[in-house]
Protein backbone atom coordinates (compact mmCIF):
# COMPACT_ATOMS: atom_id res chain seq x y z
CA UNK A 1 0.00 0.00 0.00
CA UNK A 2 1.45 3.28 -1.07
CA UNK A 3 0.79 6.21 1.14
CA UNK A 4 1.88 9.93 0.95
CA UNK A 5 3.15 11.88 3.88
CA UNK A 6 1.37 15.41 4.56
CA UNK A 7 2.51 18.08 6.95
CA UNK A 8 -0.05 19.88 8.65
CA UNK A 9 -0.64 22.45 11.10
CA UNK A 10 -2.82 21.48 14.10
CA UNK A 11 -2.86 23.96 17.59
CA UNK A 12 -0.02 25.83 16.01
CA UNK A 13 2.37 23.34 15.77
CA UNK A 14 3.48 21.06 12.83
CA UNK A 15 2.01 17.23 12.79
CA UNK A 16 3.11 14.63 9.77
CA UNK A 17 0.64 11.55 9.31
CA UNK A 18 0.33 9.25 6.21
CA UNK A 19 -3.00 8.99 4.12
CA UNK A 20 -3.63 7.06 0.79
CA UNK A 21 -4.10 8.56 -2.60
CA UNK A 22 -8.03 9.35 -1.99
CA UNK A 23 -7.03 11.57 1.21
CA UNK A 24 -8.04 8.36 3.64
CA UNK A 25 -5.60 9.32 6.85
CA UNK A 26 -4.10 6.01 7.53
CA UNK A 27 -1.73 7.34 10.57
CA UNK A 28 -2.23 9.38 13.70
CA UNK A 29 -0.93 12.85 14.12
CA UNK A 30 2.93 12.62 14.49
CA UNK A 31 5.26 15.00 15.68
CA UNK A 32 8.83 14.50 14.12
CA UNK A 33 9.67 13.40 10.88
CA UNK A 34 11.21 10.21 12.79
CA UNK A 35 8.09 9.43 14.29
CA UNK A 36 6.63 9.76 10.85
CA UNK A 37 9.27 7.15 9.43
CA UNK A 38 8.73 4.73 11.85
CA UNK A 39 5.00 5.03 12.34
CA UNK A 40 5.72 3.99 8.49
CA UNK A 41 7.96 1.19 8.69
CA UNK A 42 5.86 -0.51 11.61
CA UNK A 43 3.10 -0.57 9.23
CA UNK A 44 4.44 -1.66 6.28
CA UNK A 45 5.99 -4.80 8.68
CA UNK A 46 2.62 -5.31 9.51
CA UNK A 47 1.03 -5.62 6.13
CA UNK A 48 3.87 -7.40 4.63
CA UNK A 49 2.83 -11.62 4.34
CA UNK A 50 5.86 -12.69 2.99
CA UNK A 51 8.96 -14.58 5.20
CA UNK A 52 10.76 -12.00 7.14
CA UNK A 53 14.40 -12.65 6.45
CA UNK A 54 15.61 -9.81 7.68
CA UNK A 55 17.67 -10.33 11.52
CA UNK A 56 17.78 -6.78 12.64
CA UNK A 57 14.92 -4.84 12.84
CA UNK A 58 16.76 -1.41 13.25
CA UNK A 59 17.56 0.95 10.18
CA UNK A 60 20.88 1.62 9.89
CA UNK A 61 19.92 4.34 7.07
CA UNK A 62 17.81 6.51 8.79
CA UNK A 63 19.91 9.12 8.71
CA UNK A 64 20.38 8.74 5.50
CA UNK A 65 16.36 8.47 4.17
CA UNK A 66 15.42 11.32 6.18
CA UNK A 67 17.63 13.86 4.72
CA UNK A 68 17.77 12.27 1.27
CA UNK A 69 21.60 11.85 1.11
CA UNK A 70 23.60 8.80 -0.27
CA UNK A 71 26.16 7.44 1.15
CA UNK A 72 30.18 7.98 -0.04
CA UNK A 73 30.72 4.48 -0.43
CA UNK A 74 27.40 3.28 -2.08
CA UNK A 75 27.64 0.18 -4.05
CA UNK A 76 24.50 0.62 -5.73
CA UNK A 77 23.55 3.12 -8.51
CA UNK A 78 19.82 3.45 -7.64
CA UNK A 79 18.96 4.74 -4.00
CA UNK A 80 15.96 2.25 -3.77
CA UNK A 81 16.12 -0.57 -2.26
CA UNK A 82 13.89 -3.61 -2.69
CA UNK A 83 11.23 -2.86 -0.36
CA UNK A 84 8.96 0.16 -0.11
CA UNK A 85 10.22 1.15 3.22
CA UNK A 86 13.85 1.05 1.55
CA UNK A 87 12.90 4.36 -0.12
CA UNK A 88 13.66 7.51 1.09
CA UNK A 89 10.39 9.58 1.90
CA UNK A 90 9.40 13.10 1.12
CA UNK A 91 6.78 15.00 2.26
CA UNK A 92 4.03 14.71 -0.25
CA UNK A 93 1.70 17.71 0.42
CA UNK A 94 3.01 20.50 2.45
CA UNK A 95 -0.34 21.97 4.03
CA UNK A 96 2.00 23.60 6.80
CA UNK A 97 3.37 26.14 4.84
CA UNK A 98 -0.17 27.04 3.12
CA UNK A 99 -2.06 27.56 6.34
CA UNK A 100 1.23 29.70 8.27
CA UNK A 101 1.16 32.23 4.98
CA UNK A 102 -2.62 32.43 4.90
CA UNK A 103 -2.06 33.03 9.00
CA UNK A 104 0.23 35.33 8.26
CA UNK A 105 -1.91 37.66 5.34
CA UNK A 106 -4.63 37.71 8.39
CA UNK A 107 -2.04 39.14 10.36
CA UNK A 108 -1.10 41.51 8.78
CA UNK A 109 -4.50 42.59 7.34
CA UNK A 110 -5.89 42.62 11.14
CA UNK A 111 -2.50 45.30 11.80
CA UNK A 112 -3.81 47.76 8.67
CA UNK A 113 -7.27 47.63 9.97
CA UNK A 114 -6.63 48.25 13.19
CA UNK A 115 -3.59 51.32 12.17
CA UNK A 116 -6.42 52.88 9.67
CA UNK A 117 -8.90 52.63 12.67
CA UNK A 118 -5.98 54.69 15.06
CA UNK A 119 -5.10 57.03 12.51
CA UNK A 120 -8.78 58.14 11.29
Amino acid sequence: MKLKLIKDLKNYRAVFYWCNSKGKRHSPMLPTLVHAYEWHLLFQRCIYKGKERRKDGVDRRLGYLLENKTRKNERRFKSKGRRLIDTAFYISKDLYSEKIEALKKLTVESNNDSYERKSA
